[in-house]
């Protein structure tokens, strides 16, 4: 699978994602500032807990760390890596991978992740907020990355 890796944002968040570089995270969540209203409550899109013990952070909540969360989702299985899969293998990925961390969900919810492809992930998210009692579920994602065939 080939992707857009000359957008600097996407390189950016790759750092921060696959190095480690979680110093940059700060300028890059500058970003959000100016999309979303300063009071918005985001729920960071949860990584697995293997990816958690290999990177000792879920790079969402580090983008997200001057901003209110609530970690509203956790992820109950390990799937394979999204960006090695198609656009219907990535939805076939993580579907079902989701469930609620507590019995209050917000009506409105808003979902964070650091880069959107196909929206497989945030769409499964939406999904199982909405079965559990959030009436608008919206979604941000700091960078949009095309897969290239």
């Amino acid at each position: 699978m080939n992707y857009d890796h000359d957008n600097p944002l996407i390189k950016g968040l790759h750092l921060i994602k696959y190095r480690g570089l979680i110093e940059i995270a700060d300028p890059l969540s500058k970003i959000i500032e100016q999309k979303i209203d300063i009071d918005t409550i985001f729920c960071p899109v949860p990584i697995s807990n293997q990816k958690f013990k290999q990177r000792g952070f879920n790079q969402t909540e580090i983008l997200l760390k001057n901003y209110q969360t609530a970690s509203l989702l956790k992820r109950t299985k390990q799937i394979s890596n999204q960006q090695e899969l198609s656009f219907l293998r990535r939805r076939e990925n993580v579907k079902n991978c989701f469930e609620i961390t507590t019995e209050s969900i917000p009506r409105e919810v808003v979902l964070f992740d650091d880069i959107a492809t196909t929206l497989s992930t945030l769409n499964e998210c939406a999904k199982v907020l909405k079965q559990n009692g959030a009436k608008k579920v919206k979604a941000i994602a700091l960078a949009r990355q095309t897969l290239k065939s």
